[in-house]
């Protein structure tokens, strides 16, 4: 998790989104598109509010991965 939903200080419960740093199992019988939408789906329901997903290694841009990894929390692990 990253943003402000991992900082906590600067989220909004009312207007924030959840942002997630996610790698998916490259072996999974499910195609990557079902993982990442069915992912997204379900962490929205759970979470009643919109989610942000992004896969690890396409970030490309510094200041973005700069500020993923300032501040991430581990949700969960494999």
């Amino acid at each position: 998790m990253f943003g402000s939903a991992a900082r906590g200080v600067d989220f909004d419960p009312a207007t924030s989104d959840a942002g997630f740093l996610v790698e998916f199992d490259r072996n999974s019988n499910l195609p990557p598109l079902q993982q990442f939408f069915g992912l997204a789906e379900a962490l929205e329901s759970l979470l009643d509010r919109h989610v942000d997903l992004m896969e690890t290694g396409a970030v490309r841009n510094p200041f973005i991965l700069a500020e993923i990894e300032r501040a991430p929390e581990v949700v969960y692990a494999a």
